[in-house]
């Protein structure tokens, strides 16, 4: 069950952002702990895949202005 503490607006758009666009990657470490154990705070996103990907690709899209991320 997820806690009311959470990441911040931000970091939960981006959260969007990612899983709408990389579906085959999921959250792990400690933003997916800051999810559901209080207090615990997360200053990054650690991703993970069983996939193969590349990269320079998934770099390509994030520096999109387009994109919704931002630097």
């Amino acid at each position: 069950m997820l806690r009311t503490a959470r990441p911040s607006s931000q970091t939960l758009n981006l959260l969007n952002i990612l899983e709408s666009k990389f579906p085959d990657f999921y959250l792990a470490e400690g933003t997916a702990l800051a999810m559901y154990c209080e207090p615990r705070v997360s200053y990054y996103l650690d991703f993970f895949t069983a996939e193969s990907f590349r990269p320079v690709v998934m770099l390509g899209y994030l520096k999109r202005p387009r994109s919704g991320i931002w630097f």
